[in-house]
């Protein structure tokens, strides 16, 4: 069926990652959804969010504090919201940024080991970078540069692009 198939054209594609917004509101302004994450919050995530920001501002407008109530919510509920999250965001975009050879060196690391499989894009990275510093003080042995750009991996998201 693909005997004759041939490239048409070959395309790359960048996204910039930004840090999720920790207080989603500033005065009478809500942002929801994935307008406040740098990634999608996911179908059901994003109709959650819908709905309670259509809460939120009912309860705003009947003086309630809806907005700080969303705020919480929104916070506890997903897990680029939580302490760890630079860490797995980091993994994710591989920030800082590592050389091939330095790449090569951590893969060739695990490279006899499976990881769990798994989509969620939080838990990929958490797998990898577990993974990679199960083996810290070799890294640290054999390759102190690259260890000592690994300790720097706590640099805000924002301090790197």
């Amino acid at each position: 069926m693909f005997t004759t198939a041939r490239i048409v054209k070959k395309m790359a594609c960048m996204a910039t990652a930004y840090s999720p917004m920790k207080n989603p509101y500033r005065g009478n302004t809500l942002v929801i959804g994935d307008a406040a994450a740098y990634v999608e919050v996911e179908t059901q995530g994003a109709l959650t969010c819908g709905f309670r920001a259509g809460s939120a501002v009912y309860k705003e407008l009947s003086g309630m504090d809806g907005f700080a109530e969303y705020t919480r919510w929104w916070q506890d509920s997903f897990e680029f919201n939580s302490d760890d999250y630079l860490q797995v965001a980091q993994g994710f975009a591989l920030v800082p940024t590592y050389t091939d050879d330095e790449l090569d060196y951590l893969f060739a690391l695990i490279e006899n080991e499976t990881l769990a499989g798994t989509f969620n894009q939080y838990k990929s990275p958490r797998l990898m970078w577990g993974a990679f510093l199960s083996h810290k003080e070799r890294i640290a042995r054999e390759r102190p540069e690259l260890h000592k750009k690994i300790l720097t991996r706590k640099l805000s998201l924002s301090d790197v692009l």
